[in-house]
């Protein structure tokens, strides 16, 4: 069968799940994932308007050594794939075998570079009964979308059943508040935090 036409494979493409390994493994750094497999736990995605990309409300992560390493190609689309085909053997082994990797939730937003940065021209204009005079003409600048780390935590089992278990509730706290935080999650930020008042 041609690599193209993996069903699962293109699932996994479509469904956002290369995207959040791909920003796991490169956008996040404040874990080491060089010699780690990375697996989706879950995740909840939307489409940002006007993006034409994938925006993830969360991402939970589970890392597992990487032992394995596929015989990679010259072409990079035919690599990717084997990169996935040699994780999801890799992983499921270390599954059956009772390993448990760490595991991490990812907060990430979708945001734009240019959001309020424009391009100014002059032209020469009438208005109504004044004279031909200059006018500065404002066009925004094109949209360059980019993923931004928020928070990573590493989180337990028993937190992870409860984000999965309520994931509409939580979902439904999200759009209200406009952002996921660790708090709607039900994972509190346990650093200190000062008292004094300045």
């Amino acid at each position: 069968m041609d690599w193209r036409q993996d069903k699962d494979y293109l699932d996994y493409i479509d469904s956002g799940e290369s995207a959040a390994v791909y920003i796991v493994k490169n956008i996040v750094k404040s874990l080491d994932t060089k010699n780690m497999w990375v697996d989706v736990v879950s995740m909840n995605t939307y489409y940002k308007r006007g993006s034409g990309n994938i925006a993830f409300n969360w991402i939970i992560v589970e890392l597992f050594p990487r032992k394995i390493k596929p015989k990679y190609d010259t072409d990079p689309d035919y690599n990717r794939y084997l990169t996935w085909l040699t994780a999801h053997e890799a992983i499921e082994k270390q599954r059956d075998s009772g390993f448990h990797g760490e595991k991490f939730l990812v907060l990430c937003e979708l945001h734009d570079k240019n959001k309020n940065k424009f391009t100014t021209h002059t032209v020469i204009a009438k208005k109504y009964w004044e004279a031909y005079r200059p006018m500065e003409i404002k066009n925004p600048v094109d949209p360059e979308w980019e993923y931004r780390i928020r928070a990573v935590k590493k989180v337990n089992a028993k937190q992870i059943r409860y984000i999965v278990g309520y994931e509409y509730e939580l979902e439904e706290k999200i759009r209200k508040n406009g952002r996921p935080t660790l708090r709607i999650l039900g994972i509190e930020d346990w650093a200190p935090r000062s008292t004094k008042r300045h």
